[in-house]
Order: structure tokens, then C-alpha cells, then sequence
């Protein structure tokens, strides 16, 4: 189809409109699929509105925050 559209080898008047119209067609089908597979590749990495959520991180500091309550327990400074 890019040869012929590039040599400008048509065989009837309405070729050079079904070729561009073919290939408008692909383009966007092939453009959904780049999104499709984009959105695949942000869920799996688990991006959520644009924006990835670190559990590792996040389950190290509410240990991190656990020990400190847990250290804090024993030596009064939180009301009993």
C-alpha cells in the first residue's frame, strides 16, 4: 500500500481516497492499542491516577512508627 501510495500507482479515481482513508483507520487503531497497552503496563506497575503508591515505603514507616509508639510505651510519655 506505501509503494503504490509513493509511486502514485492507482488503479481507479477512488483508490488514492480508500488508501487514506485505510490508513487514517490504522492509525487510529493502532494508536487505541499504544493507549491500551500503556494503561496495562501503569496498572500492572501500579500507577493509580498517575501516581504510583510505594507499599514498600509505606510499610517501613508505620513500622518505623510502630517501634516509636512501642519504645514510648514503657516510659510514660503518653497519657495512661
Amino acid at each position: 500500500m506505501i509503494n503504490k501510495w509513493e509511486a502514485g500507482d492507482f488503479d481507479a479515481p477512488g483508490d488514492a481516497q480508500r488508501v487514506v482513508r485505510d490508513a487514517s483507520a490504522l492509525l487510529v487503531l493502532a494508536l487505541k492499542e499504544r493507549e491500551r497497552l500503556e494503561e496495562h503496563r501503569r496498572k500492572k506497575a501500579g500507577v493509580v491516577h498517575d501516581y504510583a503508591i510505594d507499599f514498600g515505603s509505606a510499610r517501613d514507616e508505620i513500622g518505623r512508627r510502630m517501634a516509636l509508639l512501642r519504645t514510648a510505651r514503657g516510659t510514660g510519655a503518653f497519657f495512661e
